[in-house]
């Protein structure tokens, strides 16, 4: 039986690249795609996709030129795969990406004064190591053909009085990730690793299905969820969160001096995707071994920068600038080049580019 063919999708995505997309069909073993670059060309293969895909990135291609694409699905009978017949679709390649990373170098605030941590060995600036993280990343998804802009760039100033006016501004640039990079610091020197944070409560979003952890012996030490009957916000953004707490109807707020995290248990798909990129970019780190996951690698923290940035987002704790072993590998260049490409194939794939 000869199965239905793909109705086959195509537009610009990164830089020079176009996105091949299709619908799923049922009962099939796979897709196979091919292309040429003229209309009386012959086509050639360009890769296989699985049964469960139903995307592909072509990279790299020559701008201001037209590619023309067929994608067939297959079954295998016996020894023989039986392919489909196929609609053919054309789309010139550009070289403006339509794929925006937006870069948070953190701290350099407060009239560029804010730097953040002080490393173990009392010269090293957490903002330091912010800024030429950033702009090794930077430098990595340009290359990939995403369009990258930032919060502040690498070694200028924040121009924002606070965090909530950062993320207001990335709200408005609506970036398709946000990726904001930190580094750690502890009273203990034996703390180290990295840590990917993200929110599955999106304030601007979704208020709904809400529930809140507070970490006190009081409220169960973090370990229970109480759910959120209400939040009302100060005139500067600050939440005071109204909870059950049995029969009784309690509050929490930062000025209570208890941390607290909220989550929220039926997230918006932008909190979806926001843990999707994070788990990508945490698994990569984790698989390459160049650092150990502190407290699993992935958290869940209502952190600011994740909780009111609309966009997909997470913040990055590359390492601890108080451990001395730990700090100079985050020093050393080499190491920042392994480390940023983790981060590199976790947003690749995220994206769905190969």
């Amino acid at each position: 039986m000869v199965p239905k063919y793909p109705t086959v999708k195509l537009k610009n995505y990164l830089s020079k690249s176009i996105k091949i997309s299709w619908n799923k069909i049922s009962d099939v073993h796979g897709y196979k795609i091919y292309f040429k670059t003229s209309k009386s060309g012959e086509y050639k293969y360009l890769t296989s996709v699985s049964k469960t895909g139903n995307s592909f990135v072509h990279r790299k291609l020559t701008g201001n030129k037209v590619y023309y694409y067929k994608v067939v699905s297959y079954v295998k009978v016996k020894d023989k795969n039986i392919y489909s017949t196929y609609s053919e679709k054309s789309l010139k390649a550009v070289s403006k990406s339509y794929v925006t990373v937006m870069l948070d170098p953190g701290h350099r605030g407060k009239y560029g004064r804010d730097y953040g941590a002080k490393g173990i060995d009392k010269k090293t600036w957490e903002v330091s190591l912010n800024d030429k993280f950033v702009s090794a990343l930077a430098k990595k998804l340009k290359k990939e053909g995403y369009n990258v802009i930032y919060t502040r760039k690498p070694y200028k100033k924040l121009s924002f009085k606070n965090l909530r006016e950062l993320s207001k501004y990335a709200n408005k640039k609506n970036p398709d990730l946000f990726v904001s990079i930190h580094h750690n610091s502890s009273t203990s020197k034996k703390a180290k690793g990295y840590a990917v944070y993200y929110s599955t409560y999106k304030k601007y979003l979704d208020n709904k299905g809400l529930y809140v952890k507070i970490y006190s012996k009081k409220y169960g030490s973090g370990r229970k969820y109480y759910k959120v009957s209400k939040i009302k916000y100060s005139k500067s953004g600050s939440p005071t969160i109204y909870f059950k707490f049995g029969k009784k109807t309690k509050k929490i707020s930062p000025s209570t001096g208890l941390r607290y995290n909220i989550i929220d248990k039926s997230p918006c798909a932008s909190a979806v995707n926001t843990k999707k990129a994070a788990s990508y970019v945490s698994k990569e780190i984790k698989t390459s071994k160049i650092l150990r996951p502190f407290e699993g690698g992935l958290v869940e923290n209502d952190f600011i920068v994740t909780s009111e940035t609309n966009a997909p987002s997470f913040m990055l704790e590359a390492g601890f600038v108080s451990n001395k072993s730990e700090l100079n590998k985050l020093k050393n260049s080499k190491f920042r080049d392994k480390y940023t490409t983790c981060l590199v194939k976790g947003i690749n794939k995220y994206f769905g580019v190969k």
